[in-house]
């Protein structure tokens, strides 16, 4: 019986294209013993995801070379039927992309379901279906049994990753293969989805291959940490060492980067501008009649809140809180079932269609998934010129310099422009996605989760521009986030939802020192902080490593 789940031998992993090849992994080895976790860890782009997917064999554009034994099995160059053999029993990805991964014509239910009766036909269905929502009952899921009964689109991006991981252990896998799982959710829950995490691996001996730009998390979860750097590991070792004593410089850095409020300036000024946005009793509801299936759900409960010019507004609150239908409802991709909303003095249709040019071009959006905004048929250069000429906000002869400003500025080479997005890494897509924003010179940008799918060290980079630009352009900021190191480093105002009701709002030192809510003060104590990971480890283990 061999004593290990995963020996990854000299793996490379090379990508084809009509450019040329990109060698994306170079002779990686390691190894994953039952109910080990291991953490890999890296900048955007390092080769954390590739090295995933090829364990499931979901890397159908890529030469694969080495040996990836899963279980005693070598899968490199295994057919299909044999993977899907594997895959959900022996070895389950929760990929960080869950709109990718959820069949958007299926109810999440059953798409749970479905994975649990293939690997075993001899169950009832109605045991399985209990057993789906128990594990959405155990992932934090509100009211599985109407939940249950939901399209992915019905559901929101926190909701929808939750869902991968209830099918993810759902048949209780020898190895869980995690990329970026906590990504979209808020504190509260990541902390929920860990403890579960903790205890699947305690009650089932499962190993965990845990990937994550979110070093905190990382060392809650890991017993031992790669640390990769453009396809190769460069450092390894059990997690305390690795984040006591790092040995190469580029793990130093990484663990530099850990965001502090007290490193990044915060924009001054008065809360007394005038407002460049003004929302007043906005409702929102789904369901109802033409969903008969399930109960109507409240998603925005008469919401208001003014933003001032060149103010941020940071919006905060767990997955299905009604942060995103804000966000839509502001931008227009939404209809709000009641209420007003105003630019400067003019009101704001709800409908796009009806919004003059100069409004649309004042309102940006950066979503919070890249994938699902930018045309995989253009180019880089195209995605950031178009609104350059849909809104006239830079002369044709300068559009060439505004691109390289604008990759430059998200910390991206300039030669990115001829790229197309299948060629970027997720963190190198959002960072497009962030430019093409700001390439439309809008007064108000509405920024859904922008830094999540970010490193550490590219994050701090991003908000020191966009602090740079509130102060050099007066723009203002709606922010939805999770992340409270963000909103520190932010700073203007903050107003915490759940359940689609504003709980409280006020001044974010204020919220900060002084939580008037019992649900911010378990939003502020679940936050992870990387210093007191490290602590709790050091604690635990009685011993510092020797340098």
């Amino acid at each position: 019986m061999v004593d290990w789940v995963l020996d990854v031998e000299n793996l490379g992993i090379t990508y084809r294209s009509s450019r040329g090849t990109v060698q994306a992994v170079g002779s990686v080895s390691f190894q994953v013993r039952p109910g080990e976790a291991v953490g890999i860890i890296g900048e955007s782009g390092s080769g954390k995801s590739s090295v995933a997917y090829s364990v499931v064999g979901w890397t159908p554009q890529a030469h694969v070379s080495g040996r990836i034994d899963v279980a005693g099995r070598n899968v490199v160059g295994a057919r299909e039927a044999d993977m899907r053999a594997l895959r959900g029993r022996v070895v389950s990805l929760v990929p960080q992309d869950p709109k990718k991964s959820l069949n958007p014509s299926m109810r999440v239910g059953a798409q749970v379901l479905e994975q649990i009766l293939q690997h075993n036909p001899a169950l009832p269905p109605k045991e399985a279906r209990e057993r789906v929502l128990s594990l959405f009952e155990r992932v934090n899921l509100p009211h599985p049994d109407r939940l249950y009964e939901r399209y992915p689109h019905e559901i929101s991006g926190g909701q929808q990753q939750r869902v991968l991981i209830a099918a993810a252990v759902s048949c209780e896998p020898q190895l869980i293969i995690m990329d970026e799982p906590t990504t979209g959710l808020d504190v509260t829950t990541s902390a929920r989805i860990l403890d579960l995490i903790q205890d699947l691996r305690d009650r089932s001996g499962c190993a965990l291959l845990f990937i994550s730009h979110d070093l905190s998390v990382v060392a809650r979860v890991s017993d031992r940490i790669l640390v990769m750097r453009q396809g190769a590991v460069v450092e390894s070792g059990p997690t305390l060492d690795i984040f006591a004593r790092p040995t190469h410089d580029y793990t130093r850095r990484l663990i530099a980067a850990v965001p502090k409020s007290v490193d990044i300036p915060r924009p001054s000024g008065s809360d007394a501008t005038p407002p460049v946005l003004t929302a007043d009793g906005i409702l929102k509801r789904f369901g109802g009649k033409f969903f008969r299936r399930h109960q109507g759900l409240t998603a925005v409960d008469h919401v208001g809140f003014a933003l001032g010019q060149g103010q941020t507004l940071s919006v905060v609150g767990e997955s299905g809180s009604g942060k995103t239908t804000l966000a839509r409802i502001v931008t227009g991709l939404m209809r709000a079932d009641a209420g007003a909303i105003t630019l400067g003095s003019a009101s704001l249709s709800m409908t796009p269609s009806r919004r003059t040019r100069a409004q649309r071009q004042a309102v940006q959006l950066i979503f919070q998934n890249p994938d699902a905004s930018l045309n995989p048929r253009h180019s880089i250069d195209d995605i950031l010129k178009r609104p350059m000429r849909l809104y006239g906000s830079c002369p044709p002869a300068d559009m060439d310099a505004r691109v390289a400003e604008l990759l430059q500025a998200v910390q991206l080479p300039a030669g990115y422009a001829r790229r197309l997005p299948s060629q970027l890494s997720g963190g190198e897509k959002q960072r497009v996605a962030i430019a093409r924003a700001f390439a439309a010179k809008p007064r108000l940008v509405v920024c859904d989760e922008p830094t999540s799918a970010l490193d550490l060290s590219v994050q701090a980079a991003v908000l020191d521009l966009l602090l740079r630009l509130q102060r050099e352009e007066n723009v203002s900021y709606l922010f939805i986030t999770h992340d409270l190191n963000v909103v520190r480093a932010l700073g203007g105002r903050i107003m915490v939802m759940r359940n689609g009701v504003c709980l409280e709002a006020g001044a974010v030192a204020e919220i900060f020192d002084n939580p008037r809510h019992d649900y911010t003060r378990e939003l502020l104590s679940a936050a992870p902080a990387l210093n007191d990971v490290v602590s709790q480890l050091i604690n635990k283990r009685g011993t510092v490593p020797a340098s």
